[in-house]
Order: structure tokens, then C-alpha cells, then sequence
């Protein structure tokens, strides 16, 4: 099972990179597509980073 990439939360089966709780708080914050997409592409590709 696949883990989301903002919280590490394993997702729902419905979900594919980000749970619905980031998904909530992000499209909050990034209201536009163009944004949102840049946030979770950034997310996927610096995954291991900050651990």
C-alpha cells in the first residue's frame, strides 16, 4: 500500500498521492491547478529529502 507523500498516512483506496486531509489543506492554499500541480510534482520528487 502506497503512503501519502506530504504526511506518510497509507492511503485510502481511493487516493492516489496525497490523503484527503493534505489534499484539503493544499487546494486551500493553492487554489489554482497550475499551483497545486507544482506543490505534489515538488512533493513526489524530493520524497526522501527531508527525512
Amino acid at each position: 500500500m502506497k503512503n501519502c507523500i506530504i504526511c506518510g498516512k497509507e492511503l485510502e483506496t481511493n487516493e492516489t498521492d496525497v490523503c484527503t486531509t493534505c489534499f484539503t489543506v493544499l487546494i486551500s492554499k493553492y487554489p489554482t491547478y497550475n499551483d497545486l500541480k507544482e506543490v505534489i510534482e515538488w512533493h513526489k520528487k524530493n520524497l526522501g529529502d527531508l527525512d
